[in-house]
């Protein structure tokens, strides 16, 4: 049998959408996932694509690879009609301003990044 699905039985058929919620949900505690920020709002199954997509491309830009070619396949591997839909999670990979980041990170004993004007003015142009 054939199935068009990520998450299959055994016997070949779809597993069912509360099922993988809810087991998602116990590995979730077994594994003490929890967010930090203090949100009531713990992380989904609908998560982890965006994250993949950000590691995937924090990746190429460490290892350099030229993100002009990888973005097309990336979104082709992800299903995504189109690029736009791909190019939207570049937005959530800080590593692309890292060299950015460093050079207008205050050194020790300084401000917190938060005070620091030259940083906040470069974050609010992104």
């Amino acid at each position: 049998m054939h199935c068009d699905r990520l998450f299959i039985k055994n016997d070949g058929y779809a597993l069912v959408a509360t099922s993988l919620i809810i087991n998602f949900r116990k590995l979730r505690k077994i594994a003490c996932i929890t967010r930090c920020d203090g949100s009531k709002n713990e992380p989904t199954m609908q998560d982890l694509r965006p994250t993949f997509a950000v590691h995937r491309i924090t990746s190429w830009i460490r290892n350099g690879a030229d993100l002009n070619r990888m973005l097309p396949a990336l979104a082709v591997y992800m299903g995504h009609s189109g690029l736009g839909s791909t190019q939207k999670y570049l937005l959530m990979t800080p590593e692309r301003f890292r060299r950015e980041l460093n050079k207008l990170r205050p050194t020790r004993g300084k401000k917190r990044w938060r005070e620091d004007k030259v940083l906040m003015t470069f974050l609010a142009g992104l």
